[in-house]
């Protein structure tokens, strides 16, 4: 698969308008910033992840394969394929695209992909979380629409586990003192495709932030002692080229800012 490609900024405006609104939290970055400086902004914090260990959770069909591949810059699987036990995928670069500037290069050093019935959360996520800097926890925000309570059962049970296992509950290695979780709220292309034009981005925000902040409350809720880990919960569309670029930046970014944040407490 090629190097991705930024995407035309004629399509990018409505994007980057999605992008400031769901990481207003982000220092200097307000609605004024013009889109090249946001994005620079963005790609200089990225940098920071260089060399970092990175695990892949989620229930199953919640898109790990899909990320890990786009990490890869390899092909997006058409097809759903169930990943049963534990895989681990080498040390491989990672490349985004900068508009005006040569892409932005860092290693993954290890990644860890697992089945996502429950049986295997119970039996290999630990051993993928136990060396992560930093967890992608990831949810079908369509399922959480189609089949919300169990949906968000399931999400309650997972960071609860995760807190658990971390904190050495159930007799484990603890995870690192500075391990990041970050929860990807993935396929919001499905708002994409209800608010095609621009003028509409206003509601493709307000739909994700309900969805991303009901997320938000459960997952500060069952982590319990451990919240420090969480970054944040966050929209993401895999598929969709436009919206991976832009919104998985915005993804690195924040997780990068707040890894830099901890280790410098921890200090």
């Amino acid at each position: 698969m090629a190097d991705p490609k930024f995407p035309k900024m004629e399509n990018v405006v409505a994007f980057i308008k999605l992008a400031i609104a769901i990481y207003s939290g982000v220092e200097e970055i307000s609605k004024k910033t013009r889109a090249g400086d946001f994005l620079a902004k963005m790609f200089r914090r990225m940098k920071g992840l260089e060399g970092k260990r990175i695990a892949v959770i989620g229930a199953t069909a919640s898109g790990k394969n899909s990320l890990i591949a786009r990490l890869r810059s390899e092909m997006v699987p058409t097809a759903h394929a169930q990943t049963r036990g534990s895989e681990t995928v080498k040390k491989y670069d990672i490349r985004f695209p900068v508009p005006g500037h040569k892409p932005i290069e860092f290693k993954a050093l290890k990644s860890v992909n697992v089945g996502g019935e429950e049986d295997e959360r119970d039996r290999f996520w630990g051993d993928a979380c136990r060396e992560a800097d930093i967890v992608f926890y990831l949810v079908d925000i369509n399922r959480l629409i189609i089949e919300r309570e169990e949906t968000l059962k399931r999400v309650r049970e997972d960071i609860t586990w995760f807190r658990i296992e971390g904190l050495g509950g159930r007799g484990s290695i603890l995870f690192k003192q500075n391990i990041k979780l970050a929860i990807i709220a993935n396929k919001v292309d499905f708002f994409k495709e209800i608010h095609k034009n621009d003028i509409d981005i206003d509601a493709v925000a307000s739909a994700t932030l309900a969805l991303t902040s009901e997320i938000d409350a459960i997952a500060k809720s069952a982590l319990g002692p451990a919240i420090s880990w969480l970054t944040g919960v966050y929209p993401l569309s895999i598929i969709d080229d436009d919206l991976f670029t832009l919104l998985f930046s915005a993804i690195l970014a924040d997780v990068a800012e707040k890894s830099d944040e901890a280790g410098r407490k921890g200090k």
